[in-house]
């Protein structure tokens, strides 16, 4: 299976730039299309990158589904809307205190001394 430089490097647990630098030394073999994209063959990345290379990428989530995970991720997003409450509270006491306030009137003493 042939794949792109960036699913590649993905797939091999390295960076796109080790990728490229393997591509640019000639270590990884790659064709390319009419439009000039690099396409890496999957068995070049397990002989190239062999301890790296795995069937699924690193980023990619793996979901356990446990009880509690679950009640983890309830937990978060509550504290997540606590947080945007407190926030959004916080915003409108900083506009409050933006907004132009009235200048109080001189007292009686300023304006009898002039």
């Amino acid at each position: 299976m042939k794949l792109q430089i960036g699913r590649a490097a993905q797939l091999a647990g390295v960076s796109r730039s080790a990728m490229h630098r393997a591509l640019k030394s000639g270590k990884l073999s790659y064709t390319t299309d009419e439009r000039g994209t690099r396409w890496v063959d999957q068995s070049e990345i397990a002989r190239v990158f062999p301890d790296t290379a795995r069937a699924e990428p690193r980023n990619e989530p793996r979901h356990i589904g446990t009880h509690a995970d679950d009640r983890l991720v309830e937990h978060l997003m509550r504290q997540i809307a606590d947080l945007q409450a407190e926030r959004d509270r916080l915003l409108s006491i900083i506009e409050r205190e933006r907004e132009p306030r009235q200048l109080a009137a001189p007292s009686w003493w300023r304006r009898w001394r002039g």
